[in-house]
């Protein structure tokens, strides 16, 4: 047998284990060797519970589980809804305190929250029909005015009024236009086939009319407007008017549009489309979802975080659907008349309705409770919007009102200056 000489600068690795050598190895904690900077890196693309147990791991990760940094995947988790309104980039800890007292504040019903007046109504004659609050503005659209009025978020007029003919029912901003529905000529009855657009710099007026659309309730998504054709959906371009459609069996409403899809309602049928091919993609029945065929579905309303369409079911009904479930949710009769809006506020759902009645919703579990709040006004509400930040009411006398579930307020001054308009009447 051969030996093989041994080399000095040769590490022996020996086969016998420790008990047996009575060596002490020492113990290594490997994420010691790992920068703190690549763990912080690889837990921004953790969910919020997921951090929540890398921090129970031990004293190092609990502080890195803890950083700043972590607040835009913490924010989006919790307040899906309410992250769509901030870049990642603009999320801190002061939105995330600020969304987590808001949603204490909703669910706390003797809080009141602060309502801020922007605008005195007069008669029923000049009820609110639409509201769009975007870049710290706030455009309302009210008949007795005979167009649309811009106010900043502290009830001051800003100066700009666009003049419309007809008064639109719906409105719809771009980076560079307000748009509302018009008829085939501004005199003629309502078809609701054009579109009025108005520029918000110089107020140059432009009409343009199709006789396949319906834009009743148009939508403004980007650069585009999609509207209800009666083929399926029309999308159009904001600067040049052309259009694309997306066909369907039915008449669809629009309810959301992105880089990838386009998702509208019709015929008890939710569909998607493609983008880019403009073919459809898929087609979900509700039809067996319902109890009844003849029941009336209105005002979709859709946010992609939570995959839940909601609707307003039979007018004083509403219902959500579940796109990746595929199934559907009632709650009835939870107005007694007429359902008016449905939007997205903080992280909950609310509702609105002609009986004066607003009421907010926990969106995961609305089937099953009763709303978080109600508010009741002594008139009808016709539209709602809102932002991060602010609720917004507008009535049948023609008060628009913003509501902050941040600082407390008192309910009873709104409510005895409605009792006393409606006496005055």
């Amino acid at each position: 047998m051969q030996l093989t000489p041994c080399n000095s600068n040769q590490k022996v690795v020996s086969n016998l284990k420790p008990e047996e050598t009575g060596d002490e190895v020492p113990e290594i904690n490997f994420f010691d060797l790992i920068p703190e900077e690549l763990v912080l890196l690889l837990a921004q693309y953790l969910d919020a519970r997921a951090i929540g147990n890398l921090r129970l791991v031990c004293r190092k990760f609990n502080v890195i589980g803890s950083d700043a940094s972590l607040i835009p995947t913490l924010f989006k988790t919790r307040f899906p809804i309410l992250a769509g309104f901030y870049s990642r980039e603009e999320l801190n800890e002061e939105h995330y305190k600020k969304a987590i007292l808001r949603t204490d504040n909703i669910r706390d019903t003797a809080f009141t929250p602060r309502q801020t007046v922007l605008r005195e109504g007069y008669d029923f004659q000049g009820h609110i029909s639409a509201l769009v609050c975007r870049d710290n503005l706030l455009y309302g659209s009210c008949y007795k005015d005979g167009g649309v009025t811009v106010w900043d978020l502290e009830g001051n007029e800003k100066g700009h009024f666009f003049q419309f003919n007809p008064i639109p029912h719906h409105i719809g901003l771009s980076n560079n236009y307000i748009f509302g529905h018009s008829n085939a000529t501004p005199s003629q009855t309502a078809d609701y086939t054009g579109l009025q657009r108005i520029s918000l710099l110089d107020q140059a007026y432009t009409f343009w009319n199709y006789p396949k659309a319906n834009f009743w309730r148009f939508k403004v998504f980007d650069e585009s407007i999609y509207a209800e054709s009666s083929k399926g959906i029309l999308e159009i371009d904001v600067e040049s008017g052309l259009f694309n459609e997306y066909i369907s069996v039915f008449p669809t409403e629009p309810f959301f549009a992105d880089q990838y899809q386009v998702l509208g309602i019709g015929g008890f049928y939710i569909t998607s489309w493609d983008r880019e091919t403009l073919k459809e993609k898929e087609s979900l029945p509700l039809i067996g979802h319902l109890p009844d065929r003849n029941l009336h579905l209105d005002i979709p309303t859709y946010h992609p975080e939570t995959n839940l369409v909601f609707l307003a079911r039979d007018y004083t009904s509403f219902a959500s659907y579940d796109l990746r479930q595929k199934s559907i949710a009632y709650k009835k009769d939870i107005h007694g008349i007429s359902i008016s809006g449905i939007i997205f506020f903080n992280n909950q759902v609310v509702t609105s309705a002609l009986d004066g009645c607003l009421k907010i919703w926990d969106h995961r579990k609305f089937s099953t409770q009763t709303p978080l709040r109600s508010l009741q006004l002594s008139f009808g509400i016709t539209a709602i919007s809102s932002n991060e930040d602010f609720l917004f009411i507008g009535t049948q006398y023609g008060d628009i009102i913003k509501c902050d579930f941040i600082k407390e307020g008192s309910l009873t001054s709104l409510m005895w200056d409605a009792f006393e308009k409606c006496l005055v009447s």
